[in-house]
């Protein structure tokens, strides 16, 4: 077992996987689709369920997939199931169980908002679930051996990046630390590959990442607005 994985070991861990698990990729997929849904809804009770299935999808997996697949072939894949499962456990905490410990904050609340930053949320989002498996279509790759939607590593990393550029309130930066970290391992792997597509599938997670900063300082400045008017 070598401690890190090459292209084609970590392409046949995804057939053998995709294979096994089948049909959980069907529900993932309907349950991607409840989560979308929800995001346009005003309900408090829609970003609980969304807070619940992106930080289940990591800890899926972090541990099927990383531990339980990925580990065959290579040692590395402990660190990354258990950074996943720590995202996973982070995203359920401000998502869901910091509510019942007081005013704690910040919480993560997702909603669609006529903006710029919801659109282009909405956009990764049917990225994750759309267009990164059908882009490997177009390059040959076929399933099982490619990565889908809520159950592989990429597409739940782009997904959770759309939910963060929906939140209407300020994420926690350091929960992109852990996305970010995955999509430049990623890269680093892939880009061996004669496929242009990761290079364009690794600016523009990044450009995500910095999206959600952006996202983050506009809510600030516009709660500085609401307390300087409330003072006046």
């Amino acid at each position: 077992m070598r401690p890190f994985y090459q292209v084609d070991d970590y392409l046949h861990v995804l057939e053998v996987y995709n294979n096994n698990i089948w049909p959980i990729q069907a529900y993932a997929y309907a349950l991607g689709g409840i989560a979308l849904l929800l995001v346009f809804r005003k309900e408090r009770s829609s970003s609980r369920i969304i807070s619940g299935l992106l930080g289940l999808s990591w800890i899926w997996v972090g541990l099927v997939f990383h531990i339980n697949y990925l580990a065959l072939v290579s040692e590395m894949a402990y660190f990354f199931g258990a950074v996943f499962v720590l995202q996973g456990g982070l995203i359920l905490w401000h998502g869901l169980i910091s509510r019942y410990f007081g005013s704690l904050r910040p919480r993560l609340a997702f909603q669609f908002s006529f903006n710029i930053f919801s659109i282009l949320g909405v956009f990764y989002i049917l990225s994750s679930m759309l267009f990164y498996p059908l882009a490997y279509y177009s390059y040959e790759y076929t399933y099982p051996g490619i990565p889908v939607f809520g159950v592989s590593p990429s597409p739940v990393a782009v997904f959770c990046l759309g939910m963060f550029l929906t939140s209407v309130r300020r994420v926690p930066p350091y929960l992109l630390i852990i996305p970010v970290a995955w999509f430049v391992i990623s890269f680093s792997i892939f880009m061996h590959l004669a496929v242009r597509l990761d290079i364009l599938f690794f600016i523009a997670n990044l450009a995500g990442a910095l999206l959600v900063i952006l996202n983050n300082r506009h809510k600030d400045r516009l709660s500085v607005k609401v307390e300087r008017s409330f003072s006046t």
